[in-house]
């Protein structure tokens, strides 16, 4: 059997927003109506302090609030900004929380991944090494999820790499790999992990049939291999 709820819970402070990057604490006040069975929230918690971490840069959050609308998949927005020599940089996470957005401005106006690669490294995402380029990689993913899709392939087009994906470890830790074709028969990428780790592969294309495959990881762990291929 279920039964009607009409319940108001005021928490102040102590209402805490942690991961990808952000750790915030809240406050505010939410709804719970409906029945034991169908529950429907309807609320706010809004910024006290907080700050977003991004490969080691940290902000002070500007604003934030939680909110839940009907459903217990929250709306959160968040917004930190910093100034970088002459220029304002503004990163805000904003949307679901199962499926947030990041948007990167600033002012004077910049492309979000220029803006981002100068905010992260101070320079343009088109100077960047291949380690800072998995690195801004990985850090959209971070902060984003699925959700900076689009931002993803801008870098991928400045960057000038003919791959790059982001996605997860089998530990669950965000990743991002650079590849390039050196040559026709020559690929690399480069795979760096949130966690720190990372590992050069390399492709060498000896014939249609024959591939010269070695790879050096951070951890030491290092391997050389020939593999032949033939369709029959």
């Amino acid at each position: 059997m279920a039964y009607p709820i009409n319940l108001r819970v005021n928490a102040p402070n102590q209402i805490f927003v942690r991961g990808r990057g952000l750790d915030a604490e809240l406050g505010g006040s939410l709804l719970l109506t409906g029945t034991t069975a169908n529950l429907v929230p309807q609320g706010q918690f809004d910024l006290i302090r907080g700050r977003l971490d991004l490969l080691g840069r940290r902000l002070d959050l500007t604003d934030g609030s939680v909110s839940l609308r009907g459903s217990f998949d929250p709306y959160v927005r968040f917004g930190a900004s910093t100034q970088v020599e002459d220029t304002m940089i503004t990163i805000r996470i904003e949307g679901f929380a199962s499926e947030p957005d990041l948007r990167v401005t600033s002012d004077p106006e910049l492309p979000e991944d220029e803006a981002l690669s100068f905010f992260l490294f101070g320079r343009s995402v088109t100077n960047l090494s291949p380690l800072q380029a998995v690195q801004l990689a990985a850090a959209v993913r971070t902060l984003s999820g699925q959700g900076g899709l689009g931002l993803t392939e801008n870098l991928r087009s400045g960057l000038g790499v003919d791959n790059l994906d982001i996605g997860t470890d089998a530990d669950g830790n965000a990743q991002a790999t650079v590849g390039k074709y050196l040559s026709d028969n020559i690929y690399t990428d480069v795979t760096v992990g949130s966690d720190g780790t990372s590992q050069i592969n390399l492709n060498l294309q000896v014939n249609p049939n024959v591939t010269v495959r070695g790879r050096v990881g951070s951890d030491g762990d290092t391997g050389l291999g020939v593999f032949f291929e033939r369709d029959y």
